[in-house]
């Protein structure tokens, strides 16, 4: 049951960030909003172990306060996996796949998830978004 509020223009209606409640609805804007938090964590870093924790941790609570604002109908869950890629620009995934799969009872038509991957010269990163209507 996905609620939308009439354009006063009269022509489609376009559903209001509060009024929300399906995941499918914001699937596009919800992976903008996460390679925009990629972006202004990981961008210019080079790899370095003890940072790793810090910029999971970034990447997943930028992401997770930008989909907020796009939905308070939906819960919404983020998970990052940062790593260092090979010599040369070869990466860890080249030599070996990462892969991520999203596994959960829900209305396929309700909730969802999406995965992104980014990269620069030293590191590879693995996100996935995943929301639920209330």
């Amino acid at each position: 049951m996905s609620k939308s509020k009439k354009s006063k223009r009269g022509g489609s209606s376009e559903p209001e960030p509060d009024e929300i409640y399906d995941f499918p609805l914001l699937q596009e804007a919800a992976g903008k909003v996460a390679q925009e938090a990629l972006a202004r964590v990981l961008e210019g870093q080079r790899f370095h172990p003890a940072k790793v924790a810090e910029w999971t941790d970034l990447v997943c609570q930028e992401t997770l306060a930008g989909l907020r604002g796009l939905s308070r109908g939906l819960k919404f869950a983020v998970s990052c996996l940062v790593f260092q890629k090979g010599a040369e620009g070869e990466g860890v995934a080249e030599a070996a796949p990462l892969a991520t799969t999203v596994c959960g009872h829900w209305d396929p038509a309700r909730d969802g998830a999406l995965s992104l991957r980014w990269e620069n010269a030293s590191i590879g990163c693995l996100l996935v978004v995943s929301g639920y209507a209330l």
